[in-house]
């Protein structure tokens, strides 16, 4: 059945139910509008609901509706009572297990004749119905017809004095057959010879014309000798036609009889039952014996829920399902405790995962997938065909579950035949070498020139796939850094592989240096974000920009220049940020050189202005980030860069680059003059903000645009701050904070929003010290301390980084200081926020100091070193005149 025939049935199943019993023939009449088929199903289905309860659950006679639920009470307590006494020539010793229409005893004969233990199954009272007894009698008599080494045999039958029947087997002591291959850690090859003894014993028993309809592993007893034995033939139907009309009426019975885990569609579907159905059984209990898993996710024993996975999804390939991780269930709905991994799955084959894929792979997914066929039409014709199926697969022949190509075939017979295949091949072998050799010298030049062109073609993949297309399409989501992470592996080997031979091959030095470039974007481009490794972005950059060198030797090209001089600028910007401050001059340079230079010889070049700009911008960066800081050099380099910027967005409004390095011009440009002019930065911060706000508008899905506009409110609510609206400086930097935090928690990775995200918090802390909220200022603190010191310990080279430790470690100092200071203070905890001033004071200033010897102190904190010295002072004053308590 397909999966919307079943959910079609499931569907008016239970629209039926809904309706009123006296309206049910009418509804269906109509839903089924003239399909008498699937009528009739739904009728089935609705006769089997009202006489049958929750079958997996309840003993399998109450399902069926043969006895009420009430009956089944009183077995538990006659069985108590039966211990010890006699039944026939033998003594009841307990109670093995408990089915619907009767209980299991262990006995033993005591009539002194011979001792041995038994097994005996005895109808309960109460159970003794036509159909229950015509049931047990075709049982009795289904073991009498079968004499097999491998089927657990009926020794003999009576009733007893209150005329119950019974009768008596031979008792197996032994595991259900997974259980007992898992204990004795079984290879694939033992685990198919004894499933082999049971589809010899079920074949015995369809030759006697018995389906048994119930195969699953806890009806295959394994002795310790390891025999395994066939039990429980309680539902199984005969075939023979002295017995047509008894099975026909049982079974229509007992036809929902059956563990669903393991029974065929056709069960499922209450269809006719054929050999066929005891050959998928074996093929789940196959399934399982090979892979660790049922062939299908039965999450739960809810029947609906297991039909419909039977019956809609089809099984994986052993082979793969090997590799997977689940909670094995028994057929009760139980889960185990120990999770079925691939480690532990092939542990217990005495085999790893590896070993035990590729044993499975090929015969043996298909021997068992042709088993586990919906249609019964496209199984094994019989369990002798399964049989023999895999014992062809064990003899290295091939088998009828495989397609028959002739290299499948070929392959066998390798196998089978592998010291007469080894000569031939070392035959044929000498005699290719000899006629090779002299055609080989004549095919070097052809597959030189092939495998250069084959290596232009795989880069060119590399670069338009990995690199530029699915890094496009993740970089702007949420989380997409470890995906980056796994990418810039990959292709930053490939791409070190293609580069050593590269030298004489323009077309190939050019897509190499390209994707270079973008490998350097996604290491570390300053801006943007990246997956934090500066060191991998410094050598993807050096080395895009001497492909690019190399091949502006042999064709001069001002395009080639352009990409010369943003590589130079990225370099810049990127050695700067760790501590390489001489280096990053020199690129910084060269590149304003040659965008200067280029535009000079087309003024009107969109590209070229665009380039220039950012060089001026980046420019004014640099004199301000200096030592020997020039505050007015900076402005005047900002100044240039936004008026081209401006100039573009006058001519073409929807530039979106111009927006973007204006915006971040102007920004700088406040900053710069931030402590001298605050409302004049102020306005530059808003200039940036509406600029950024217009990006927003052309690109609203862009989430680095929202990083850039929470950045915009954040230097807003730090002027605001400055001009004591602390109202509006929190305002603003709670907007930026909400942005920060809600992407960091997506992307934790990236660096770009931690260095963010841990400036708003000291920002936050510095208002709230300002106002006088001292415990929120110190935890706002703390979250930026932690932040940062996380982040310079996994990245102990981003120096860039360190100046905002110590400017962190300041304003603790600082906050401390204030707390000492301050009027509300009990003279108790005075001199304790000194000595924390104090100690805040000298992690600053040992950062100072260290940058200072570097010669990678910033201008704009060139003074520090003085001042937090003096507070230092301050601190050991204010110490000497405070007794200590």
């Amino acid at each position: 059945m397909k999966a919307d025939s079943w959910l079609q049935l499931k569907s008016l199943f239970h629209a039926a139910m809904d309706e009123p019993s006296d309206q049910r023939q009418r509804f269906l009449n109509e839903a089924c509008a003239g399909d008498l088929d699937l009528q009739a199903r739904v009728e089935n289905l609705i006769s089997s609901h009202e006489e049958a309860g929750p079958f997996l659950n309840n003993p399998a006679v109450i399902d069926a509706g043969v006895v009420p639920e009430a009956v089944t009470a009183e077995p538990a307590v006659e069985s108590e009572g039966r211990i010890g006494l006699p039944i026939g020539p033998y003594e009841i010793i307990r109670e093995i297990g408990q089915g619907g229409m009767g209980t299991v005893f262990l006995a033993v004969r005591a009539d002194d004749q011979y001792r041995k233990l038994v097994a005996i199954k005895l109808v309960n009272r109460g159970m003794n119905t036509d159909a229950i007894l015509r049931r047990f009698m075709m049982e009795r008599q289904i073991l009498a017809n079968l004499e097999h080494p491998n089927i657990a045999r009926l020794l003999e039958g009576g009733s007893t004095g209150d005329g119950l029947p019974y009768f008596v087997m031979e008792y197996v002591d032994g595991q259900p057959i997974d259980e007992y291959c898992d204990a004795q850690r079984f290879t694939t090859t033992q685990r198919l010879h004894l499933f082999r003894e049971v589809c010899s014993a079920l074949q015995y028993a369809h030759q006697n014309l018995v389906i048994h309809r119930d195969i699953k592993p806890g009806n295959i007893l394994v002795t310790p000798e390891g025999v395994p034995k066939l039990l429980d033939f309680g539902i199984a139907k005969l075939l023979s036609p002295n017995w047509a009309g008894e099975s026909r009426e049982v079974t229509l019975t007992m036809q929902r009889l059956m563990t669903p885990a393991y029974a065929s569609p056709e069960q499922l579907r209450g269809l006719r039952i054929t050999t066929a159905t005891d050959v998928y059984s074996l093929g789940v209990v196959l399934y399982e014996l090979l892979s660790g898993h049922h062939p299908h996710k039965l999450h739960h024993s809810n029947a609906d829920e297991v039909a419909e996975a039977v019956l809609s999804d089809e099984p994986v390939r052993p082979s793969i399902a090997v590799r997977h991780t689940a909670k094995p269930q028994s057929a009760e709905g139980t889960e185990a405790d120990i999770d079925n991994t691939p480690e532990f799955i092939g542990k217990l084959r005495d085999s790893t995962v590896e070993r035990l894929r590729r044993r499975l792979s090929g015969d043996l997914d298909n021997i068992v997938l042709k088993a586990l066929r919906k249609e019964p039409s496209r199984r094994y014709a019989s369990v002798q065909e399964f049989a023999e199926d895999i014992r062809r697969h064990m003899s290295g022949l091939p088998v009828n579950a495989s397609p028959a190509t002739w290299s499948y075939r070929l392959a066998k017979f390798a196998q089978r035949n592998k010291a007469v295949v080894t000569a031939a091949a070392v035959v044929a072998l000498t005699l290719c070498l000899a006629t090779g050799i002299t055609a080989w010298e004549a095919h070097v030049a052809r597959r030189e020139r092939d495998k250069a062109q084959a290596r232009f073609n795989q880069v060119r993949k590399l670069a338009n796939k990995v690199l530029f297309e699915y890094n496009d399409g993740v970089e702007k989501l949420d989380g997409s850094i470890a995906v980056r992470q796994k990418m810039v592996k990959d292709a930053s080997e490939y791409l070190d592989v293609l580069m050593r031979e590269a030298a004489s091959e323009p077309g190939l030095q050019n897509e190499l240096a390209k994707a270079y470039q973008k490998l350097g974007d996604i290491q570390g481009a300053p801006g943007q974000a990246n997956i934090g490794d500066r060191a991998g972005a410094i050598k993807s950059y050096g080395n895009a920009l001497a492909l690019s060198k190399s091949l502006l030797t042999k064709n001069p090209d001002k395009a080639l220049l352009l990409d010369i001089a943003g590589l130079d600028g990225k370099l810049y910007q990127t050695l700067w940020r760790m501590g390489q401050q001489s280096d990053a001059e020199q690129h910084l340079h060269e590149s304003l050189t040659v965008r200067e230079q280029l535009l000079a010889t087309e003024p009107g070049n969109l590209n070229y202005r665009l380039a220039v700009a950012r060089s001026y911008r980046d420019f004014g960066s640099l004199l301000s980030s200096k030592t020997n800081q020039d505050s007015k050099g900076a402005t005047d380099y900002y100044r240039r860069s936004n008026e081209l910027c401006e100039s573009i967005i006058t001519s073409d409004a929807g530039n979106l680059e111009a927006r973007a390095i204006a915006g971040l011009g102007y920004r700088m440009w406040g900053g710069e003059i931030e402590a001298t002019d605050t409302p004049q930065a102020l306005g530059y911060y808003q200039k940036a903000l509406l600029l950024t706000q217009e990006r927003e508008k052309l690109d609203p899905n862009n989430p680095q645009i929202q990083v850039v506009l929470a950045d915009c409110y954040s230097n807003i609510g730090r002027a605001q701050m400055i001009l004591r609206n602390d109202a509006g400086a929190l305002e603003n930097f709670n907007r930026a904070l909400t942005v920060f935090a809600g992407r960091f928690a997506k992307d934790p990775t990236n660096s770009l929003l931690l260095m963010n995200l841990a400036q708003t918090y000291n920002n936050l802390g510095n208002v709230m010290a300002q106002g006088g909220r001292f415990p929120e200022a110190l935890a706002n603190y703390r979250q930026a301390l932690n932040l940062r010191e996380n982040y310079l310990s996994s990245h102990p080279g981003e120096s860039s980084f360190r100046p905002r430790l110590g400017e962190t470690s300041f304003d603790l100092g600082d906050l401390y200081a204030q707390m000492a200071s301050d009027a509300r203070t009990p003279a108790a905890k005075k001199a304790g926020f000194w000595r924390e001033a104090k100690s805040w004071y000298q992690r600053s200033l040992d950062v100072w100091m260290a940058l200072s010897q570097e010669g990678t102190l910033p201008g704009y904190l060139k003074d520090k070193p003085a001042e937090t010295t003096k507070s230092l002072a301050r601190c050991d004053a204010a110490l000497a005149n405070t007794p200590a308590r």
